[in-house]
């Protein structure tokens, strides 16, 4: 009940709850290489590799999936804090 009073108290946009294309896919795997990778090697973190687009194309939701953020799971508190309003884990105009 409580999840219903709220969505209709604040409604989801549609767009939020649709599946990323594959553009869109493209961009938010550009802004993991360019942007977040090297703002969280700035806090001395170490995330993992990146594999090629195609591989990342591919696993996207899978067990497999490459992601730099795992390595928050390192951190907590306010370190994790930081990092996490340092380092934006999506670009703003990721699904206009």
């Amino acid at each position: 009940m409580a999840q219903f009073v709220c969505g209709a108290s604040y409604p989801f946009p549609e767009k939020y709850s649709q599946p990323l294309t594959e553009a869109q896919l493209s961009r938010l795997y550009e802004f993991w290489v360019v942007e977040s990778v090297p703002c969280l090697q700035s806090f001395g973190l170490n995330p993992p590799l990146a594999p090629t687009l195609a591989v990342f194309l591919e696993t996207y939701e899978s067990p497999d999936m490459w992601g730099p953020f795992t390595v928050l799971g390192t951190l907590s508190g306010p370190r994790y804090d930081e990092v996490s309003v340092a380092c934006p884990q999506s670009p703003d105009d990721l699904r206009d």
